[in-house]
Parts: structure tokens; sequence; C-alpha cells
């Protein structure tokens, strides 16, 4: 046996070698490989210094650290399943530990983990860390190396219980570690691998061990503390210390080494006597050992030291902006060879494109340090050089040159990687010198991101560690922080963020920060020095003051607002120059002002959360939120001191009408001193948007004077004096004196300008004739006005001038097809003429604008003011043709040659004849049904909505699609606002002062109709639903007509689900932890003591949490009771039946009857769904595997037949499909009914058949789900004899995805018609976490949940009080009667269910919220039908057990039988919105006199087999039911299961 088992190391360790080969870099296993092997020296992380040497302890001579390493992992793999999947080494022991530790005693396991947790990070999970102590504890006690794999997920909660205990029996032994994964020779070996270190403590284990018998009252396995063979040879030669096997511990059956050593009768403790035998054995078995993981983890290969390793690499920019300063360090493995036979470590690099630009290339080092592990040494080689920004780094390999002999290392191939997308600025980045008022202290980082990286704004992710009450390991928390744009350098942008830090989490933390791709992460937060400015950048011209309140009717900001869908920051800075601050508010709108309006206060930076239209990366605003800055260059406005002119004001001005109509120039460098030099001598002149200078001798009659703050734009040329503003000119009047060349004072330098009048100078000018030409791709010539070019020398200013226009220029570059179609005029009223602006480029040609419209999909391209580009399909806002082309003057920012509009003028081109759109207007016409619009409606008044519901069509927005839409969800007002935006609701939802305004007002065109507007900034074109035909019609009860809400008895327990059964009495079960202490888990409640409560509860007893499990009433013969799964660990396999006896006013004995080790399921289940097939099998389907866990995306038949079954439907959806809802239906398939999606299966091979409509969600929100955590609920309407119509299901409530509005109706459909769509029907209000109970007039009462949030602990608000009742015999959209309201809130872990008497039972409500409390109280509803005083019909029955389409009597003793109605409602297991077991029928019936005969449903497709509440109803009012079972067990469900612990009641 020996020869054969070292025949497998040997093939092992083949196999291992020639999979493994060297690691490359970077990789997931770097920080671990770090943490195993650089133990000790420069470097080091002393990993295994609290257990080194072998024998020491911190905890003093009675403790040896290194085994209680090993114990931990064993303590923390043990209960692990390997046929499940579930526990193993998952770091849970952690949760494991509290009160006196349970299978977990003594303290070592919490000294281990705190000897752990320093190295705990994102990068070393708990896990992982818990198996590399044991390769640390065994290797420093002279044992084998033991392979370290890596990638263990951390559990977040306790696992299953199973560590193997002393005083176990062997039998208990070998199947406990089978369970793990190991036969009966493997537990041997593994016991012995563990015991050859550490002891036994007496305190923990008196039985093994007598206190004061042996000093510090521990005794050593063996006699020595090294990891070898005598815990085996000592044992079999009879002189072993082992406690586990001494006389004491055999009286007391503690003797568990014993136990496990003769399970084979020692034939394999005889092997591991031998010490090479036992070194190679345990370095096997202690890997599978740690290789026990739950399902889903994947491990790494082994980790293996890295030959050359880089190691701290960071770039950095340089002052100036040009240079990138490289340092790091280069590690070394030295293990085969000295250090000091190294002469030469150098890297060999490559510039940012791959290429060798440098020359040489080189990078010489420096030797570091040395650093040593177990069985290597590695030395560290440092290095510090700089490269041009330009060319950068890519990667580099490393040449070592040891012996004279040179060895390069290109990480396999492909070099060691370098990325220079962002850098994290270590001089820029520091630690506050002081604390905030909390005692934490503010962290800063600055990260620079390339230019050509991404648009986006970098991520700063903090990693911190924090204490937690239930463990001593800490949390490990990462938070994501946008960082904000601060500077600019060269190629680099630069960005900060901040992040307060506790005393503690300076030195344990990390960070990162990252951009799209690129990142530069695992930085220790431990910063020192200050901040410092990077030498050479360029802050952002603005500075940010926080989020602040707004309002349409007060708004923060007065003085100038305007809008853009593509608003940056620096726009609105632009545009706002002339005032101090600036705001951006809902991505588009900029506001300015002179200082913070009193009514707005400052607000959470969080409400100011929408990207900008043009920057993603930056923070415009939200709704009725403002994002405010600072315009640091703000100067005040007025006019400047010009010699010979007097200023006089602001005056209006636009392209369509020039307020001075004679020459034009324009400059990138203008200053009101070049205007007046230009306009030299003329009567007026006037400067324009930062950089048109205008000149006239006579001022327009319609310009009149404006607020001298309108214009407020700094001067392109000189930003302490002011430029006019949009449509805006600072106008000045000559004096007595005229400017001369002698006498003008000009400052400026290098204007081009250009002139469209022929008025002549005073001063000598040269002429000269130019024309250019050039190709073009186009089979037309296109040609743009260039006239002829003057140059003018005034002092110390030349102007570049065009005076009329003499000569043509071709636009080259076209496309096929496109060509010049005109001058247009722009922003006639202040709307484009063109709707899509592109940003401004300083490099615009006519052909790169053509090229970028195309792109994008427009068939129009338009040049304006040099350098902006706008795309269309249409020319809009009715605008018309320049009078004349020549208006079109300014040349092409990126090629003086050709022409690119002018002041609000477009020069425009297109492929296709242009279209011209009329002014757009509300539309009033040709609207879908029966629409009617009202007006501009004011939105947002009070900061609070008009209409509740808010969708945004970004590109087809349109009255056609919006109220459609609105329609649909059966909303009968709606408006469109801001282009975009479409809003759903009622009439009564606006609010009072919320007024209708001019149609003017509401100017936003529809992003989906070019000729219609959609509202404007908090306006909306406002409509309302006239039809004839109301979309919904609810009817609002009252009085006993509304039902009543009444107080039934006090709890307790709060019960989590709910079930009457065939003993009329109803069970209540309960999640561990929740009500008093020591409850049992489980209760029955008897109605017949209502009155009573002592005799009215009598407590049962489950063995496993039933914490979100399911629930059936089977139809065995006895109507047990079935739940299945449950919370974590075993319960999630359990599977629990009662047989109900007694009845009402007569005591119950039975209870619930479970043994997991017996009988459980496959695969364990968390909020899973179960359904009696009609074979009379059960299904159970879907869930989790417990505490949060990772999907079961399986279903299994009860009794067991074959595997489980994969179903991709149940993985892709995950975690919205929790609890599914499952059915037969008559087609004989199965219908699955999940998150938004429904599907109907092949009731044998459960394949899917037929995919039905997703199911629609809110009107604002199609990712509406239905079933868990979204919750809502389904039944079936009633099934109406003969059967032949198709059967329809109906789903209320349910929720948003992220903790949204809850949604606020109802669907249903025939699942077994094709081509079906679902019927929406409007709730009176909105419901999750809904109770549906079926009434025995065939109606429904929807009740419980709440308005908002989703299921679960804390995760949703505002109680539903009322109740709402669902008649499916009325018309659609008019089935839904508004009934009584509760006092109670019944939140999550609520149910209803029908009871025998026709009352409605509701109880639970387990909401954690810190402000409903837990709800003990149990109330009833009653259904009006029993308030209206009318006296119950009644009757009797002999035969309850009905067979398929058989006849069976009832005799009638109260009641008109004329008026008589029967109805069967199957009994039903209430919990998480899931109405397990419900089915409503009305069968045929026929009567004579008081005797009746009703025949039973058909077949079990009608009717799956179980047992129902059989009603007569006269009138509206029900009898007391009898329970009665149809068709039988015909899957001989009473026989099963045939086990020790289970009583069966037989078929």
């Amino acid at each position: 046996m020996m020869d054969s088992w070292f025949l497998f190391l040997a093939l092992a360790s083949s196999i291992l070698q020639s999979v493994a080969g060297l690691p490359t870099w970077p990789s997931s296993i770097d920080e671990l490989e770090d943490i195993m092997f650089l133990n000790t020296g420069y470097q080091a992380r002393a990993f295994p210094a609290d257990i080194t040497p072998c024998s020491f302890s911190q905890q003093g001579p009675s403790r040896i650290a290194s085994a209680e390493w090993l114990r931990t992992a064993f303590h923390d793999m043990a209960p692990g399943n390997v046929n499940t999947g579930v526990g193993g080494l998952d770091a849970s022991l952690q949760y494991e530990l509290a009160g006196n530790g349970g299978e977990n005693i003594g303290t070592a396991f919490n000294t281990t983990l705190n000897s752990l947790s320093p190295f705990l990070s994102s990068r070393s999970s708990l896990a992982d860390l818990i198996a590399l102590g044991v390769y640390a504890s065994v290797r420093v006690c002279g044992g084998p190396v033991i392979p370290i794999r890596t990638g263990r997920i951390d559990a977040t909660a306790a696992g299953p219980i199973g560590v193997p205990l002393p005083q176990n029996s062997q039998y208990t032994f070998t199947q406990q570690f089978l369970r793990m994964g190991f036969n009966v020779s493997e537990m041997i070996a593994l016991t012995a691998c563990g015991h050859t270190i550490g002891g036994v403590h007496a305190s923990n284990f008196p039985e093994a061990l007598k206190p004061g018998t042996v000093s510090n009252d521990y005794e050593h396995f063996d006699s020595t503390t090294a990891f070898d063979e005598k815990i085996a040879s000592e044992y079999l030669a009879g002189n072993s210390s082992d406690a586990l096997a001494s006389p004491l511990s055999i009286q007391n059956t503690y003797d568990s080494d014993v136990a496990v050593f003769t399970a084979d009768k020692n034939v394999t403790i005889g092997l591991m006597a031998d010490p090479t035998y036992f070194q190679s054995r345990c370095q096997v078995m202690l890997q599978r050992m740690i290789e026990v993981v739950p399902t889903g983890v994947v491990l790494t290969d082994p980790i293996a030291p890295y030959e050359v390793k880089p190691n701290n690499l960071q770039l950095t920019i340089q002052s100036g902006g040009t240079e990138l300063q490289f340092t790091g360090q280069i590690r070394v493995r030295t293990t085969n060879v000295t250090e000091s036979s190294i002469s030469s470590v150098q890297l060999v690099y490559v510039d940012r494109n791959g290429k060798s630009t440098c020359g040489s290339c080189h990078i010489t080092t420096q030797y570091a340090g040395t650093t040593n592990g177990f069985d290597d040494s590695f030395a560290f080689y440092s290095f510090s050089t700089t490269f041009p920004i330009a060319t950068s780094i890519s990667s580099f390999t490393v040449q070592v040159t040891s012996n004279g002999n040179t060895v390069t290392y290109d990480n396999n191939g492909i070099g060691y990687p370098v990325q220079d997308g962002i850098l994290f600025q270590s001089p820029q980045s520091c630690i506050a010198k002081a604390t905030d008022s909390n005692g934490n202290y503010q962290m800063t980082v600055t990260a620079a991101v390339r230019n050509t990286t991404s648009l986006s704004a970098p991520t700063l992710a903090v990693e911190v560690k924090t204490p937690r009450s239930c463990c001593v390991v800490p949390g490990l928390s990462t938070s994501n922080l946008t960082m904000t744009k601060t500077a600019t350098i060269g190629a680099y942008i630069l960005y900060s963020g901040s992040y307060s830090l506790t005393p503690s989490q300076i030195t344990t933390s990390k960070f990162g920060v990252s951009v799209g791709t690129s990142s530069d992460s695992f930085k220790s937060t431990a910063l020192t020095g200050s901040c410092s400015t990077l030498s050479g950048s360029s802050p952002v011209p603005y500075s940010y003051n926080g989020c602040y309140t707004d309002d349409v009717n007060s708004r923060t900001f007065q003085a100038a607002t305007t809008s853009d869908n593509k608003m940056t920051l620096a726009e609105c800075s632009s545009f706002c120059s002339g005032y101090p601050y600036f705001g951006t508010e809902y991505s588009t709108q900029c506001f300015c002002g002179n200082s913070i309006g009193s009514s707005s206060t400052h607000t959470a930076d969080s409400d100011c959360s929408m990207s900008c239209g043009g920057d993603s990366t930056e923070a415009c605003g939200g709704p009725n939120r403002l994002s405010v800055y600072t315009n640091n260059n703000y100067v005040n406005p007025g006019g400047t001191n010009i010699p010979g002119y007097q200023y006089l004001g602001c005056y209006n001005d636009t392209a369509a009408s020039r307020s001075l109509s004679g020459a034009y120039t324009y400059s990138g460098n203008m200053t009101v001193e070049a205007c007046a030099t230009f306009c030299n001598g003329a009567t007026y002149f006037g400067v324009e948007y930062y950089q048109e200078c205008y000149c006239g001798n006579t001022l327009a009659v319609g310009s009149t004077k404006q607020l001298v703050t309108d214009c407020s734009y700094a001067c392109a040329g000189n930003g302490s004096e002011f430029c006019g503003g949009s449509n805006r000119l600072d106008v000045y009047e000559l004096g007595s004196s005229i400017i001369t060349t002698s006498s003008s004072s000009v400052t400026s330098s290098g204007i081009s300008s250009t002139v469209t009048s022929s008025q002549s100078t005073t001063v000598p000018v040269t002429t000269t004739s130019t024309t250019v030409s050039s190709s073009t791709t186009s089979s037309t010539s296109t040609t743009a006005v260039v006239s002829t070019t003057t140059t003018t020398s005034i002092g110390t200013t030349t102007l570049s001038t065009t005076t009329s226009a003499t000569t043509t220029a071709a636009a080259s570059g076209l496309p096929s097809g496109w060509s010049y179609k005109g001058c247009y005029l722009d922003n006639i009223g202040g709307v484009r003429s063109m709707l899509t602006q592109e940003n401004d480029n300083p490099n615009m040609t006519i052909a790169s604008c053509v090229s970028q419209c195309i792109s994008l999909g427009y068939s129009v391209a338009g040049m304006e003011y040099s350098d902006q580009c706008f795309c269309d399909n249409y020319i809009h806002n009715n605008a018309s043709l320049a009078s004349s082309d020549s208006q079109c003057a300014m040349t092409c920012a990126g090629n003086t040659g050709e022409i690119c509009g002018g002041p609000s003028l477009l020069s425009v081109y297109s492929n296709a004849t242009i279209t011209v759109l009329p002014v757009p207007t509300p539309q009033k016409t040709n609207l879908p049904g029966s629409w009617v619009y009202k007006g501009c409606l004011q939105d947002n008044v009070n900061n609070t909505r008009t209409f509740p519901y808010m969708l945004t069509y970004a590109n087809n927005n349109s009255a056609s699609a919006c109220l459609s839409r609105c329609q649909e969800y059966g909303f009968q007002a709606a408006g469109m606002e801001y282009g975009q935006q479409c809003f759903c609701g009622d009439t009564f939802d606006i609010g009072a002062g919320v007024q209708i305004v001019d149609d003017s007002q509401c100017n936003m065109i529809c992003t989906g109709d070019p000729i219609h507007y959609c509202g404007a900034g908090n306006l909306l074109n406002y409509y309302i639903w006239e039809g004839d035909t109301p979309l919904y019609e609810w009817t609002y009860a009252s009085g006993n007509n509304a039902g009543l809400y009444e107080f039934l008895i006090g709890g307790v327990v709060v019960p989590l689900m709910t079930t009457v059964n065939i003993n009329g009495k109803v069970t209540f079960l309960e999640k561990w932890g929740t009500g008093p202490p020591n409850t049992t888990g489980a209760y029955e409640l008897d109605l017949f003591y209502a009155n009573d409560f002592n005799n009215s509860w009598r407590p049962m007893h489950v063995k496993t949490d039933i914490f979100c499990s399911a629930g059936l009433v089977l139809p065995d013969k006895a109507g047990r009771q079935l739940t299945v799964g449950g919370w974590s660990g075993v319960s999630t396999e359990g599977i629990r039946l009662y047989w109900p006896d007694g009845s009402p006013g007569k005591p119950s004995v039975n209870d619930w009857q479970e043994n997991q080790a017996e009988l459980s399921l496959q695969d364990g289940r968390w909020y899973p769904s179960g359904m009696i097939m009609a074979n009379g099998s059960i299904l159970i389907v879907g869930g989790e595997t417990g505490s949060n866990g990772p999907p079961v995306p399986t279903l299994e038949i009860l009794p067991t037949v074959g595997p489980t079954l994969y179903m991709d439907w149940l993985q892709r959806t995950d975690p919205n499909n929790l609890y599914p809802f499952m059915a037969v239906m008559p087609s004989k398939t199965i219908l699955a009914a999940y998150y938004n999606e429904a599907r109907l299966l092949d009731e044998a091979s459960f394949q899917t058949i037929r995919s039905l409509p997703n199911m629609p969600g809110a009107v604002n929100n199609d990712l509406g789900g239905r079933t868990y955590p979204l919750e809502g609920t389904m039944v079936f309407f009633p099934q109406y004899a003969p059967y032949t119509d198709p059967v329809r299901v109906l789903i209320c409530g349910g929720s948003t995805p992220y903790g949204g509005d809850a949604i606020d109706n109802c669907l249903s459909i025939q699942p077994d018609v094709p081509g079906q769509t679902w019927t929406i029907e409007r709730m009176p209000s909105k419901r999750v976490m809904t109770c549906i109970a079926p009434l025995p007039d065939g109606t429904f009462l929807i009740m419980n949940g709440a308005h908002q949030g989703v299921a679960g602990f804390g995760l949703a608000t505002s109680p539903n009080l009322n109740a709402v009742l669902y008649d499916p015999s009325k018309p659609v959209n008019q089935r839904m009667t508004v009934m009584a309201n509760t006092t109670v809130a019944r939140l999550y872990h609520s149910e209803a269910i029908l009871l025998p008497d026709g009352r409605v039972l509701v109880s639970g409500s387990d909401p954690e919220d810190g402000v409903n409390p837990q709800e003990y109280r149990v109330e009833v509803f009653i259904p009006p039908y029993l308030l209206s005083g009318a006296s119950r019909p009644a009757f009797t029955i002999t035969e309850t057990d009905w067979a398929y389409g058989g006849t069976y009597s009832i005799t009638v003793t109260a009641g008109n039988v004329a008026n008589l109605k029967v109805s069967l409602i199957g009994l039903v297991s209430s919990t998480h919105g899931n109405s397990f077991g419900h089915r409503t029928f009305f069968p045929a019936f026929t009567c004579q006199g008081s005797q009746c005969t009703i025949t039973a449903p058909p077949d079990p497709w009608t009717s799956p087999p179980g047992w129902f509440h059989l009603f007569i109803v006269d009138g509206p009012t029900p009898s007391v039911s009898t329970f009665v079972r149809i068709g039988g067990d015909p899957g001989k469900l009473g026989n099963w299961p045939n086990l020790t612990d289970f009583t069966v009641p037989g078929v």
C-alpha cells in the first residue's frame, strides 16, 4: 500500500510540474505571493512572525500559535459539504465564535484571526489567509511545503454546523468526514497531520484532560513540537501523550483519536508512522483540506515565486508638465544564485506606442536590500528615471547579469506593462495635519488623466477596515467617489478627491484611482507631507461652492440663463463670465447671478448628481437643485475708458437686425481698444460675445439699452474688460476727438478680422488679391465667399481684414453628394435653427463638420462662428436665408480659406434638399385616443412634481409617444417637459398654486417631433383624457360596504408563513430570532379559542430554520402540510411535514417531523417555490444557497426522482426571480412567472414550450418586476364549469429595482392562448409585498405591503394600509373597489389567508426598519358579505374525497337554493406574496329541493390534486366551508417518506 501511495505522489508531482509555468505579472495572486514568500529582511511582510518559532505563542507557554493556525483552518473547513457545495474553507468561522463558541471552543480562533487581520485586503481574502496560514504553520514546524491556490471568497454570515467533536461516535466521524469529501483512510491521515503539533487544554476539555494534572494544564499530542510522525508512532507504541486517546478520555467517551485511528483497524495510522510517508501524505491531505471550498469558488494554480517581479512602480508628472518620473523596484529571486554574483539589473523599455524611440532605452538600477522566506531568497533593485510625456513608456523587460551571463525576463513574452492613462500624483496628495470635528483626518488624493484616455471623471476608490461587533476581524468596505477636475497640465487633466479616515485607518487602508480600463491602485493611505501645487498646471477658472435648492418661482440666480443639451461647466462659466456666480441644473441649464438668492438653501452634494449634457464627468445639478460655482476670474462689468469715446451702455443686438450695420470683425484676441482702432473714426463702435467688433455711423432704431450686467462677457484678449454678451453689445459713441495711429493706445496683437462693408479708412493700407482653390471629392464644385485681404498696421496692432466678396474658395474633402446650401439665420428669438450642437472645435473645417454630422446620422451640417458645428436633418424655426450670402463671412477655425458662418449665421451643407420646418407649436390635433391639449402647465412648484411619474425619451419624445404610454398604464393626465421628458398622472395630482401659463413659455422642441413643443424647464405641455370611457374607474366603498378590519387575538410570534389546515386550525411559522426568547419556531392557532389566549396557541417545534421557505398542503388523505428550504446551512435542505390532527376546540397533539440526515432536498434553497404537479408529485423550484448566497437555478421533484435540472432562466434573472410563481395549466404545461418574464414548460421535460411577452412594469420603468424581492402576488381568475374558457392569471403589485417606487397596477393574461398580451389595470395605490386572499364569491382581497421599496429587512417605506377588492366579473379597468383601512402596518413577512368562515386572517410584519414594529397582533378582515345582516347558508356533506368528474351530494340546511352558487377554493400557504396552492372553481351543480349534486372538475390539469374549501354562496353571503379533497393522491405522497423518524398516513 505504501508503494502505491508513493507512485501516486510521483504522478501528482509530474502532473503539477507539467501544468505549472512561470506566473505572468500582474496577477490576482501578487499580494498573496508577497505575503507568502517575504518573511524577513528588506520589504518583509512578516506573515509568520506570530508563529515563529514553531513552539512560540504570544499568549504564553500553554499555547502553540502554529497549531492554532492549523486548527483554525480545519474548523473553518469542517462543516463543508462537497455534495451540495455548501460551506468549506470560506472564513465563516469568524461569525461563529460568539458566546462559548459552540463547536469552536477556546480563544485560539480569535487569536489566530487577529494575527491574520492586518493582511486582509481586497486582494487577500480572509479565507485565503487562513489557507496560507496552513502553509506557514506547517513549514515553520519543519513540515512539507503545502501548495497554495487562491481565489476563496469570504462568507458574510455563519455557516452550517458540523465540526467533529471529541465525544462523537466512530460512525459519526466517518459520516462527517465523508461529507467533507474524505474516506476513512483519508480521515485518519488528516487527523494525524492535524494533531502532530499542538495539544489539549484542560480548561476546554476536562473530560479528556483533568485540570491540575499537567504543567500549565496543557498536554502535547506527542513528545515533540515538530511536524513529524510521532503522533502515529507513539500511539502505536502505547506511550502516547495524546489526551484524546488517554484512559480518562476513553472513560468519558472523549477519545476521538482512538475512534478515528481504529476506524480501519489501525492500517492507515500504521503507515503514518513512517517519517517519509507521513510528510508526503500530509502534504497532499492538508492541500486537499484547504481546497474544500463552496460551489462557485474557482481556485488559481498554486502560487509559485516570480523569478523577476516589479514592485511599487509609479509614474509621476514633473513640474512643467513635459516629463514623467518613473520609479520602482525590481525583485529578483536569488534562491539559486547569490546576490553578490549579480553584477547588473536593468530595464529595457519601449515608449507608449510600443517603439524604441529613445535609442538604448535602458534604465539602470541600484541594489536596495535582501528578503528571505522559508525556502527562497530575493534581492531588490531600485531605480528612478524620467521620460518625455509625449513618448512615455508602455512596457519593459528585465536583464539580469550574473557571473557574466545575462538573462532577459520578458514576462512570458508580453513584457512588464506600464500604463500612463491615469497616474496617482503623490506630491499633490496628502493627509491633513489636524483632525476634523469628528476626530478624523482628511485624505486628499490627486490623479492625472491623460487627455486621450477617457472623457469620464476618474473614480477614487478607498478601501477601509472598520471594527465590527460580530467578530474580531474588521469589516472591509470600499467607497467609490467621483473625482473633481482641478487643473490641466500638458497632456493631462488633474482631478482631486477627498476621504475622511479615522486615525487607525490611515495606516491600514488602501486606495486607487481609475478611469475606463486604466487604473493606478492598491496604494497606502499613509500619505506624508503636504499637497503641493504642480508647477505649470492651469487651474480651472471656477471653484465649486456646493449644491443649492432652486425653484422655478424663486430662482437662486436670476441675472441670466441659457440652456444647451451639451452643457458643460466651461460653457456655463464662460456664459456667466460677467457674474460672480454661476450654476448648472438638470444637466442642461445654466444660470448666472450676482449673489445666492435668500430663498435658496445649501443641501447635500448627492442631490446634484445629474451629469452635464456635454461632459458626463461633470455634475450639473439635479431636479430643482443647482450646482453652484464661483467665477474665479470675475471682474465688475462696465465700460472701458477709450480716449475720444464715451461708453453708452449695453444694447440689444441680433444677427437679423444689427444695431451697427457698418464694418465688423472678430478675433480671438479682441479688446475694446482693438475694436476702437478697427472702427477708426466711426460714430459708434461696439463689442459683443467675447470677440466680435461692430462699427456704424448710426445706432439702429430698434436697439435699446439693457441692463449693464447683460454685457458681462470678458473680452477674449483682455479678461479685465467686457465685450458685450449673447445678443448684447457694449456701445461706445465718438466724442470730441478722433482716434489716430499716433494717439491710440492699443495693447493687443495679431487680430484676424473680417469687414463686410466697403468703407474706407484714413490709414495707409496694402492690398493683396488672394485666390484660394482646392480639390473636392464631390462631383460638384462648392464655393464659399472669401474676400480681398487687407493688411492694416496701426501702432503695435496688425489687423487682417476682408472687404467685399470678390473671390471664392472651394470647400475641400466633402463626401460625394454634399454641397453648399446657403447662409441661414440662426438664433431667431433665441431658438436655434439647427438643434444638435457639437463641441467647439479650434481646428474645424467644413469637411470635418460634415464628417461629424454624417457619423451621427444627420443629413444637414451647419458651421457657425468659425468653430461651431451644428447637425440636424432640417432647418428649424422657419429660419430663412440671410439677405446676402456674404453675411456668412467668418473663416473656418481650421482653414482660413473656407467660410464657416458668422455670428448667429450658419453656412449650411447637405446631401439633400433642405427642408425648413415651421415655427414649432404645441400639438393639438391628430392626438392618440381621446386626449385634449389644455395648455402650458407649471411643474415643480414648491419643489413638488405636478405629475408623479417621469419617463425620458432622449431621442423620440412626442405627444403621441408620451400620451400613448400614459394611456396604456391608465393615467388620465399627461405632459411633456424639457423636450425629452414625459410625465404621467391624474388631474387630482395637480397641487394648489400650479398655474397654466402662456403657451409661449413651453418652447422646447420634442426630441422625436421637430415641429411640436414638449414643454420647457419646469413647464409641461399638458393634456387630459376626455373620452366617454375613462381609462380607469374605481369604486370607493363606505360603511359596511367597505368591509372592516378587526383585532382578533394577540400573537406569540411574528409569522412569515400561515396556512389553514384541514383540521380547521392555522399554523404559524416564524424565523429563528424573531419574537420572545426561546420560542419554538412554530405554533398552531385554534380559532375556537379566539377569546381565550392561553388555550388558543399550541407550541410546535421545527429543528431547522424555516426562514423564507416554501409551503404547501399535500393532497394525501391526511392533508399534511409541507415546508421546504430555509435560511443558511442545513436549514436550506430542510423538508418538514406536519400531519394536522384535532379539530376546532379539540386538542391537537401531532408536531412537525424532520430529520435532515434522513430526508433533505438535493439542493439547499432559500426563497424557493413549491407546487403540486398534475401527477401528484411535488415540484420545488429556484431559490438561493442561503444567507443571500448565489442562486440555485435548478428544480427538483419530491419524492426525489433523478437529479436536479438546471434552468438558465433562473440563473439569468437572479436575484429578482425568487419565490417564482408556478402553476399547472389546462394545456398540460406548467406556467413559470418570475421577475418580469413568464414561460410555459413541458410538464415532463421542463423544457420551454413557449415564452410569453415580458410583463409590463411601472409606467416609468420597464424593469419593474413581480417576484421577490420586487414581490407582488399571483392568483388564478375563477374557473367556471364546463372549463372551456382559457384560464387567466392575475398578478398584482411589485416594485422597480434598487428600492424604487412600488408598482401601481395589476396584470392579467391567458397563458394558454398564443399571441396574448398582458392586460394592464391600474390599482388605486402603489403596492409592493402584496398579499391576495381569494374570497368565496369569486372576488379577491388585495392587502398589506408598502408604497415604496422592495421586500427585505428595512428596504420599504410608507405602509399601504388600504384594502382593495378586485372583482373579475366586472369590465376591465372597473374591477377595483377601495375598501377599509387598517391602522397596523403589514410590511415584510406579512400574510393574508381565507378562513373557513369567510373572513380573511391578516398577520405578520417584520420590517426591521426602526419605525414600524415587529407585529404580533392578528387581525381579521370582515368582507361586506358578512356585514349585510343576511343569514348564512349552510349545508351538510358526507363524501369529502372526490374523484375527477365525479358527482357528489350536499344537503342545503339553510339558504335560498334558487339563489345558490358553489365555490371551491384551494388551501393556501401564504408567504412573501405567494399564495401557494390557490385555485378558485365554480363547479357545475344541480339541485332538487334541498339536495344538490356537484360535479367535480374534470382532470388534474384543470384542477391539480389537492384540498379545497367547499362553500355554498347565497347571493353574496357564504356558508362556513367544509374541506374536500379533489383528485386523490396520484403521486402516492401518503406513503412518503418511508423513514424511521416520519409517520405516514398511507394512500
